[in-house]
């Protein structure tokens, strides 16, 4: 619903956007009820961005109320950094608490996932909000891990630390965006995949 970020990851459009570049307006929810109305068996929408906790939660309220008012069995599913979760938690535990609602978080070994252009998102931060989340929600988050030249080395440890975890990574190949001039080849996320496959990480 959202270009808006309160990251800086190197591969992600949304750190790319020029200082006083105006942004795509967010998605009004009259846009989301026009395609519910319009495609009723839809069963999942899946959030993400720019970070989707840069909309306030009752976007998310009122998304839940007219699934219900329409009474449709859909979904809603956030893929977020966490980061206004961290740092402004009564805010959003109820509503990661509704039925209606599932998270998934991101995180990658390496130098390209960044709070700041200074600062990275390092595995103490990650498992610190990964560990309260589940204290406050009650689930164990599944995160996504976007794979680039850079970081490419330590990618296996994504799935490693998942596993660890007792939860599923999803490695994405990061896209022609953001600090990113091309996408990263598919022909070698499948050799990354072979030897998570080798090592019995696969599902």
């Amino acid at each position: 619903p959202t270009e808006r970020c309160n990251f800086a990851c190197t591969f992600c459009s949304s750190s790319s956007i020029a200082e006083g570049q105006k942004l795509q307006d967010d998605l009004g929810l009259d846009k989301v009820f026009q395609f519910l109305d319009r495609y009723p068996e839809t069963r999942t929408i899946i959030v993400n961005g720019g970070d989707p906790l840069m909309m306030k939660p009752d976007y998310y309220w009122e998304m839940i109320k007219g699934i219900e008012e329409r009474g449709m069995n859909t979904s809603i599913s956030l893929t977020t950094n966490l980061w206004d979760y961290w740092l402004h938690p009564d805010k959003w535990v109820p509503l990661f608490k509704h039925h209606k609602i599932g998270v998934t978080t991101s995180f990658n070994y390496g130098e390209t996932r960044r709070i700041t252009r200074k600062e990275n998102f390092t595995e103490k931060i990650f498992l610190k909000i990964w560990t309260k989340f589940k204290e406050d929600v009650g689930y164990g988050l599944d995160f996504i891990s976007v794979i680039t030249e850079e970081n490419v080395d330590k990618a296996i440890d994504n799935v490693r630390l998942a596993k660890h975890l007792g939860v599923e990574c999803k490695l994405n190949y990061a896209m022609a965006s953001g600090e990113e001039s091309v996408p990263y080849p598919v022909g070698k996320m499948y050799e990354i995949y072979a030897k998570i496959y080798k090592e019995g990480l696969g599902l």
